[in-house]
């Protein structure tokens, strides 16, 4: 019974939007667009639900995919930026780093921009 129990909550959390980790993983938070139809976008990453414009407590941002903001090193891009793939690692991920993050990708037009939210979860391990 627990490992359906198990596969049911990690099902659930997927198809919220959630991520569930263990304290000290490296975590990537997926965020792409279709780089082929957009070319180099500007974006950003926040902590919190993505507002109407920008990002809620901004922890990285770039402009036509040169990051000209990151809070802190803790914040990386690990993906191919130049092929849409804008997604957050937070490297060693700590009990502080749990909540929800948005991430906002700039598409030229009123109302296009992508946007989406995901829901960190982080646990200790079993040891």
């Amino acid at each position: 019974y627990m490992c359906h129990f198990s596969i049911a909550v990690i099902l659930c959390l997927f198809l919220m939007g959630s991520r569930l980790h263990l304290y000290g993983d490296n975590v990537t938070l997926p965020c792409l667009y279709d780089f082929q139809t957009h070319s180099v976008l500007g974006f950003c990453w926040g902590r919190g639900n993505v507002p109407m414009s920008k990002c809620s407590n901004t922890i990285l941002s770039s402009v036509e995919g040169s990051v000209w903001f990151k809070e802190s090193s803790h914040y990386q891009l690990l993906g191919r930026v130049t092929d849409g793939d804008v997604s957050l690692t937070i490297m060693n991920a700590q009990r502080s780093d749990a909540g929800v993050y948005g991430c906002r990708v700039e598409i030229p037009g009123w109302f296009n921009d992508y946007k989406t939210n995901i829901h960190l979860i982080l646990e200790e391990g079993i040891a």
